[in-house]
């Protein structure tokens, strides 16, 4: 299934054994060098969602997201202490959801303004860039690099692209 990350985003998180939510899923963390989703902040109250919090939940649980129902069920809340790569990835500030998207030769682009996930996968698949001009569509291979400073795309990649990011019925 596909499906966009800002269709996740702010839906309630409910812990299974419980029944009842725990929170809100909060941004994305990427793993840079291969796209992977592994975990979303979960935010719980207005300072978790202006402070992106270290609570976490795993990225696999978007598997089991119900679009019917607008919420995912989460097992337990991950704990960054015994996450390295998330940690890591945390501590260095590198981020895909909102970051900078520029060519090989330093044109920017603009801003990654949604993703699209493969949930079975749990990689993403596209880049969605907005900036004051013109859209972008980049796919997961045209990225060449994702770091701290931004998303770096080859130079031959920019497609010009009125395409707003839908899943039912829309191309994407």
């Amino acid at each position: 299934m596909l499906i966009l990350v800002s269709q996740l985003i702010n839906q309630p998180v409910i812990i299974e054994s419980a029944g009842s939510q725990i929170g809100r899923i909060g941004l994305p963390v990427i793993n840079p060098e291969n796209g992977k989703l592994l975990a979303f902040h979960l935010t719980t109250g207005l300072i978790d969602r202006l402070t992106n919090s270290n609570k976490l939940i795993d990225g696999q649980l978007i598997r089991d997201y119900s679009s019917q129902q607008n919420t995912l069920a989460s097992s337990t809340v991950l704990q960054l202490s015994q996450e390295p790569k998330i940690r890591e990835i945390i501590k260095s500030k590198i981020k895909v959801y909102g970051a900078t998207v520029r060519t090989e030769g330093g044109n920017k682009l603009g801003q990654a303004t949604d993703l699209l996930l493969d949930s079975e996968l749990g990689i993403v698949i596209k880049y969605y860039v907005h900036s004051l001009l013109r859209d972008y569509v980049i796919t997961a291979e045209e990225v060449i690099t994702i770091d701290r400073r931004g998303i770096i795309v080859n130079d031959r990649t920019p497609k010009v692209s009125s395409i707003i990011p839908e899943i039912d019925g829309a191309e994407i």
